[in-house]
């Protein structure tokens, strides 16, 4: 059951990345439109996320769960 929820995570992290990018794509698109403040505060938001979410995936991986 451990093995799924590191997949679980692992592939919510990668969705999060994707849409990191995504949404920097669309940043370089709006150029000096008024969207271009929140999208821009959005990637941020998402990049801070996604490395957090890998920190504790480190820290987990650091630390194994010993077998009961």
């Amino acid at each position: 059951m451990g093995g799924d929820v590191g997949a679980a995570a692992d592939r919510l992290l990668r969705r999060m990345h994707a849409v990191g990018l995504e949404l920097q794509l669309l940043l370089d698109e709006l150029d000096d439109d008024p969207l271009a403040g929140p999208v821009s505060r959005a990637v941020v938001e998402v990049d801070l996320t996604v490395r957090e979410l890998q920190g504790r995936a480190l820290a987990r991986a650091a630390d194994p769960v010993p077998d009961a």
